[in-house]
């Protein structure tokens, strides 16, 4: 009889968001093709339902990523803490900036395991989240971290055409472009449903899905309706 293969995923937390969804339909998948799946969190904050299988174990290490000064000092210390888990037979999936620089530099010094990053957030998303000074400062920081790490990951994986093209162009990276899956279980599942009017007058309707936040630029979206509307 084969041994089961094991599926390692390492990501920060499964707060409310679309990568954590993301990173919970992957563990379901896994689980359904037989895969024995490992999750690492690098917080201990779960807010989605996770699966219930013998096949499924969770690894996590708390840490509240609160102070912002201790950024690099606590990337070092994940990194020894998955020194203890990881080995050079592993493929490690990671998912968000962080947990991908972490899976990176862990198997750079430690594990030499097989790195397949994620990258959810385009390097512009910095910009258009914080104040001036704040948002320059952490897309530099960010910008110049990923030109050199991500180019040891062994595989890179962008969620959209327009972050593919920015890696290409400005970094030089070639990555694979996966789209993020939909999960028709947890759209079925999900304690609400939401259904437009049949009585819409056949007006043409501007769909927006995700939270209100700076970050999402949902204001683009108005800005874009009205130009369109001027224009006709």
């Amino acid at each position: 009889m084969s041994k089961k293969k094991i599926i390692k995923i390492l990501t920060i937390n499964l707060d409310k968001g679309g990568a954590e969804k993301v990173v919970v339909s992957k563990i379901n998948y896994f689980l359904k093709k037989s895969f024995i799946c490992e999750l690492y969190l690098l917080q201990n904050l779960i807010r989605y339902n996770l699966p219930k299988s013998p096949n499924f174990k969770i690894y996590n290490y708390y840490s509240s990523f609160k102070n912002k000064l201790t950024f690099f000092r606590d990337i070092f210390i994940h990194v020894k803490f998955l020194k203890k888990t990881f080995n050079s037979k592993d493929i490690v999936i990671s998912h968000l900036n962080r947990a991908n620089y972490i899976n990176i530099l862990s198997s750079m010094f430690l594990t030499k395991h097989k790195t397949i990053v994620v990258i959810h957030n385009h390097p512009n998303h910095y910009i258009h989240s914080y104040s001036f000074i704040k948002s320059y400062y952490k897309f530099i920081i960010h910008y110049l971290i990923q030109n050199i790490l991500y180019r040891f990951a062994n595989e890179v994986v962008t969620i959209s055409n327009e972050s593919k093209l920015f890696y290409k162009q400005y970094f030089n990276l070639d990555t694979n472009l996966i789209y993020n899956p939909i999960d028709l279980n947890f759209t079925k599942n999900s304690p609400q449903s939401y259904h437009f009017t049949e009585n819409t007058n056949k007006r043409k309707i501007f769909l927006s899905v995700g939270r209100l936040s700076t970050r999402k630029n949902q204001i683009e979206i108005l800005k874009t309706f009205l130009f369109i509307k001027k224009k006709r």
